[in-house]
């Protein structure tokens, strides 16, 4: 069955899929939740398939003097079959932190600053090269052996009139070859 609990528009939960079966074990596909009261806005989202696990938590965390913070967290673990008669364990996880407003660590005299830093790790998961006319970096896959790790930083100026964000991520050990994906 599913259900769904709001309480007083600020808190919600879902959960979708809930099933117990008649060896007594329980199972849920699906699980969100979402918090809606200031100074915080955050949702959840985990997502339970027969060989995988993706979820994901966001939050914006809102502040009295006009700046702010983002957070944002990505998991995929699972198993996939090797091609063979076999399975291997893959995981995939990424974090990024953002600021608004006037908040951001200054890059010296440059009247820049930091607004943004994120990072990926992947183990048996792969990230293949971006193609032509593609302006982000495409979404990962398992792949046995092959290792993942990317970073990006937002870089903005202390007026807060426009901000950049480079992203690189790189694959290796498909196949002894090595890729590196930016935007």
């Amino acid at each position: 069955f599913n259900a769904k609990v709001i309480v007083a528009n600020v808190l919600e939960l879902e959960v979708i899929g809930f099933r117990v079966s008649t060896d007594g074990s329980v199972s849920i596909k699906e699980i969100n939740g979402k918090i809606e009261k200031a100074p915080i806005y955050a949702d959840v989202k985990a997502a339970f398939h027969d060989t995988y696990f993706e979820g994901s938590f966001n939050a914006t965390l809102l502040q009295v003097l006009g700046g702010g913070a983002t957070i944002q967290i990505q998991a995929t673990v699972g198993t996939a079959s090797d091609g063979f008669d076999g399975t291997f364990n893959y995981g995939f996880f990424a974090m990024s932190a953002n600021t608004s407003g006037p908040r951001g660590i200054p890059l010296g005299t440059t009247g820049l600053k930091i607004t943004g830093l994120g990072g990926q790790f992947g183990y048996n998961w792969f990230i293949p090269p971006i193609t032509e006319g593609q302006s982000s970096i495409p979404d990962g896959i398992p792949q046995q052996g092959a290792l993942t790790l990317g970073l990006s930083i937002t870089v903005g100026d202390l007026a807060n009139n426009f901000a950049v964000t480079l992203a690189a991520a790189v694959s290796w050990g498909v196949e002894n070859l090595t890729f590196m994906a930016g935007a």
